[in-house]
């Protein structure tokens, strides 16, 4: 198993559930963490576990992942004040609870497709031009099994962003296995 300790990663959705877990995980292994998500308070207290298991610095960058300009602020920020990225982990991630055809309503549809789908891609599009330069980085999706199996309980927007978001990962690693850079999927 690859030494990660100095190594950077920038999670998103680090504020609770996958994405906190990875950042718990990753500071045991001693990497330097950039943590993403809307609630700063969340962040902060998930920062401090981090900080308290010895790992290398942790910072936080609050950001709403549906809004573009403010995931390339932060990818901006880790070329600025880190000089590298080993390791982008998509965990943001929402469903809403009217969810199925004969539910779901179109704010809810767009709400689920601009977090799940358009964050992580405006994060990985975001991070790339840094691991061209580098020849090298981790792209790690937090998909779903809805993203291979359609079914009622997820409703089609989870669904169709989990899918979208497993072929925008493969797409990823076709384009860009050449720069050093790969890519997986999380179900």
């Amino acid at each position: 198993m690859q030494d990660l300790r100095g190594k950077t990663a920038w999670i998103t959705g680090a504020g609770s559930g996958i994405g906190e877990a990875t950042a718990l995980a990753f500071a045991a292994a001693g990497m330097h963490l950039v943590l993403s998500g809307r609630r700063a308070a969340e962040l902060e207290r998930v920062a401090s576990a981090c900080r308290a298991s010895g790992s290398g610095s942790v910072r936080c960058a609050p950001l709403d992942i549906a809004q573009a300009d403010a995931v390339q602020a932060v990818a901006t920020s880790i070329a600025a004040q880190e000089g590298r990225l080993d390791i982008l982990v998509n965990s943001a991630g929402i469903n809403v609870p009217r969810r199925n055809w004969k539910h779901v309503s179109r704010q809810g549809w767009d709400d689920v497709i601009a977090i799940d789908l358009n964050g992580a891609f405006y994060a990985c599009h975001a991070v790339l031009p840094l691991m061209r330069t580098q020849r090298d980085g981790l792209r790690v999706n937090v998909s779903s099994w809805a993203g291979r199996h359609v079914g009622a309980l997820t409703g089609p927007a989870y669904s169709a962003a989990k899918f979208g978001l497993n072929a925008m990962t493969e797409s990823l690693n076709v384009e860009n296995g050449i720069y050093g850079i790969r890519a997986t999927s999380v179900m």
